[in-house]
């Protein structure tokens, strides 16, 4: 007999996420609330009180599908977060960022060519960028609509010293100087130097 939350969750979430979703919220004491359109919040996870046994997790139901999922995964940190540590930690801590971090990973899949390699920016580190964050859930919130070229400028069309990330890969660099058709950059972690191509688009990260 198929998941009772498969059919209801199938106009609201991406087609791959469906199952694992499905499987997941039937197997754990969640309750999933789809709420209409809140203003003032996408989502939020409650845990149980007053002698109700389940976890309640809501979800506004007028997002994008990738949005909504976004949002869900973001609820199920708080949810693991909470079954690990309870009330002993801050709500969006680098504990619950590394729980929505593995799930983001989890569910990279369902994303799709525009949408991908901001998340992978945006999880490319912990703690969690904020302006990566923006950027990402700036193109969720236009799901279907063609990004790349707002989202991802050439790396020509900056000035030295930007914060970038190249979208496939993820890492942050720091262009310094150009050369020619290209960039010498370095990486901000390692400190080593790159060159990258000058028509590379990039994926600006603010600080």
């Amino acid at each position: 007999m198929e998941n009772i939350f498969f059919e209801g969750l199938r106009k609201y979430l991406p087609k791959d996420a469906l199952a694992p979703i499905a499987d997941y919220l039937s197997s754990h004491q969640i309750h999933l609330r789809v709420t209409n359109h809140r203003s003032s919040k996408l989502g939020d996870y409650r845990w149980p009180q007053h002698g109700y046994k389940y976890h309640v997790i809501s979800i506004n139901g007028d997002l994008p599908s990738m949005y909504f999922l976004t949002v869900l995964l973001h609820e199920l940190a708080h949810y693991q977060t909470y079954i690990q540590y309870q009330t002993t930690v801050q709500p969006h801590g680098i504990e619950w960022q590394r729980n929505y971090r593995k799930l983001l990973q989890q569910y990279a899949h369902c994303y799709t060519d525009n949408i991908a390699p901001l998340l992978d920016v945006y999880i490319s580190q912990l703690p969690l960028s904020v302006s990566a964050r923006n950027r990402f859930e700036n193109a969720l919130r236009n799901e279907g609509s063609d990004v790349s070229d707002a989202e991802f400028p050439m790396l020509n069309n900056l000035v030295p010293g930007t914060l970038f990330a190249l979208p496939e890969q993820g890492k942050l660099f720091r262009s310094i100087q150009k050369r020619r058709t290209r960039w010498i950059c370095e990486e901000v972690n390692t400190g080593r130097k790159y060159t990258v191509s000058g028509t590379a688009r990039v994926v600006v990260i603010d600080v």
